[in-house]
């Protein structure tokens, strides 16, 4: 209670340190700005009694100076009686009843400085009117004006020096108008003057006053509430701790028995759970903070092969470990020391006494003492050692498997292009050139995550089965050297179909899908082009699968730089800017886009192919020779 008192004092302190106003609107700012409009507020209500005492003491003021109008001015004191009792007293008197309106509240500071004004203006208009050597003395009624604005008329700071310097200008133009004497101008400037700067800072600090104490006003209610705050908390804070200490008279009440049965209950859990993690098939164990078995159940001791004669307690985890196994589960148990998170399925891989190689799968959670510190851990051991033999078995098989596809795949591949004395290096372009191909367009955010690794090998193999469907076309046709007939060509563009529907046929007895699922899309629609002129379903645009656009794109430039018995090789160069030309109508934009930026791979390997070819040819030549 003590420590909140000090802290409110604190802040009180605090709070009227920060207390921030315009040095000349003096209007609250910054972080008190919320002030102002509470404070204009407030002040208007504390102003009106003391506004309209000031307008009655005015009136009794101004009335009582017509005697002086007389005494002066003999002649002209009818006209100045017209300006002090027929404008003047009735303005003061109208304003005095229009006070108690809510207009006069809104606009409280311009019209009390315009009533200001008035009565300066009024005092002005007698000066000239004076024919009195006297009436240069007049100017000592404005010094009265002054009075009332900056003291007595609850005026703020700005409003009242607006409106009593604007007394003075009105002056001085009346003064310059009526020839004044220089002496005389110059001493009542002096006064006026002098006058209006003392008021300015009598003003100032009046408001500054009034916002300080409304400031402080705030600042002391803000505290009650603190303190009230404070009363009530530690006046629930009281009944919740006696209600607690009712609580635990009640506790401490409980009888010797009840004491007893408590602790035999708990020797009986005790039992239990001993029972239960000694008899338990997956080994139970515990660990120091330094890593040496604290207790281990029968199951451990088997998986670790012990007996309970040579039992685990007091050996060291890392004594069964390689250092680079011991180093992965040190740093395992240090970082479930540091963040109390427990570890579901860590690997270990042991060495037992026997010689043998174990795989553990281990669970491990912190062992916190009453106050929270770490004294060690406790966690559950499989032996998955047989798991692992069947995970190796397995991924064996799977590699047999596909070994075996591959070689399925190949086997179809040179079947459809037996007759051609180039078909193992055209199977060999076709597969590194989708490879490359397929691995590019993988890196463009739109085939990120369409393109797997798993797509990529599949596509790679499948990418030879394009033409299988040539297998069903003749020779004649197939090997003819010139200009094909429309009859023959027609023939020709089977080949998709046939291919397709023979892979269709394989599929329909292969569970989920497999190569031939890919092959099958590329063998029928390597042919379509992206305009949808293609063959055989004049498909168009991204309705071609994606295998059979990339394929089709790689088939071409692979048959524009091969001999064949109808034509001769073009260069690289040539089959770039062929398939270049036909990008968005031929190509899919993104895959020409993909060959161009690799195409520098796609013509190595082509050499490489070439120069192969020459080689055999020329040992060929000699051998013939």
């Amino acid at each position: 209670m003590v420590d909140s008192a000090a802290t409110s004092e604190t802040g009180s302190k605090e709070n009227l340190r920060r207390m921030r106003v315009h040095p000349v609107t003096l209007s609250f700012i910054n972080e008190c700005a919320e002030y102002e409009k509470p404070f204009n507020d407030t002040y208007i209500q504390k102003s009106l009694k003391p506004l309209r005492i000031a307008i009655v003491l005015a009136v009794i003021t101004w009335s009582s100076f017509g005697l002086l109008d007389l005494f002066i001015e003999h002649s002209q004191y009818l006209s100045m009686w017209k300006i002090r009792y027929g404008i003047l007293i009735p303005s003061f008197i109208l304003g005095y009843f229009f006070s108690y309106t809510t207009f006069f509240e809104k606009y409280f500071q311009p019209i009390v400085a315009m009533y200001a004004v008035a009565a300066g203006l009024g005092v002005t208009l007698m000066i000239p009117l004076s024919t009195s050597p006297m009436r240069h003395t007049y100017y000592a009624g404005l010094i009265m004006v002054l009075l009332f604005a900056y003291t007595i008329l609850r005026l703020r700071f700005l409003w009242a020096s607006m409106a009593c310097w604007l007394v003075f200008v009105a002056y001085e133009i009346t003064a310059l108008a009526i020839n004044t004497p220089a002496d005389v101008l110059i001493s009542n400037n002096f006064f006026f003057v002098n006058a209006n700067i003392i008021g300015m800072f009598a003003c100032y600090y009046i408001e500054l006053s009034h916002r300080r104490d409304f400031f402080l006003a705030r600042q002391l209610e803000q505290e009650k509430q603190k303190v009230s705050t404070i009363n009530y908390e530690l006046e629930e804070n009281v009944r919740k701790r006696t209600l607690q200490m009712i609580k635990i008279n009640e506790d401490l009440n409980l009888t010797v028995n009840d004491y007893k049965r408590a602790q035999e209950s708990l020797k009986k859990s005790e039992e239990k759970y001993r029972t239960i993690i000694t008899n338990m098939e997956e080994g139970y164990y515990e660990l120091d903070l330094e890593g040496n078995f604290t207790f281990c159940n029968d199951s451990a001791l088997k998986i670790f092969r012990h007996n309970p004669e040579n039992t685990l307690v007091g050996n060291n985890m890392r004594a069964y470990m390689t250092r680079e196994h011991a180093e992965q589960a040190l740093r395992a148990f240090n970082e479930i020391y540091q963040t109390n998170i427990p570890e579901k399925a860590m690997n270990w891989e042991i060495q037992t006494p026997d010689g043998a190689t174990c795989f553990l799968e281990v669970s491990a959670t912190r062992i916190n003492a009453a106050d929270g510190r770490a004294q060690g851990f406790r966690g559950i051991i499989r032996d998955i050692t047989e798991r692992k033999k069947m995970e190796k078995k397995l991924l064996e098989y799977y590699e047999n498997i596909k070994e075996t596809r591959t070689m399925t795949i190949l086997g179809l591949a040179k079947l459809a292009e037996y007759r051609d004395l180039n078909t193992g290096e055209h199977l060999e372009r076709m597969m590194e050139y989708t490879r490359i191909l397929t691995q590019t367009l993988a890196e463009h955010p739109k085939y990120r995550s369409y393109i797997t690794s798993e797509y990529i090998e599949d596509i790679y193999i499948s990418s030879i089965l394009h033409d299988i469907g040539k297998v069903g076309i003749t020779d004649e046709i197939l090997l003819k050297p010139g200009k094909l007939t429309p009859d023959e060509f027609e023939r020709v563009k089977e080949h998709p179909v046939l291919g397709g529907d023979a892979l269709r046929a394989m599929e329909s007895r292969v569970e989920g899908k497999s190569f031939l699922t890919l092959g099958k899309e590329i063998c029928y629609h390597h042919h379509e082009k992206w305009d949808g002129s293609g063959y055989p379903d004049g498909l168009r645009g991204e309705n071609i699968p994606l295998s059979a656009r990339i394929v089709a794109l790689v088939d071409v430039y692979d048959a524009l730089t091969s001999v064949r018995v109808y034509k001769g090789a073009s260069s690289h160069e040539e089959a770039v800017e062929i398939i270049t030309a036909e990008r968005g109508s031929h190509f899919d934009p993104d895959i020409v886009d993909a060959f161009l930026s690799r195409q520098d791979v796609f013509k190595k390997i082509l050499r490489a192919t070439q120069e192969e070819t020459r080689d055999i040819t020329r040992e060929h030549t000699r051998a013939i020779n």
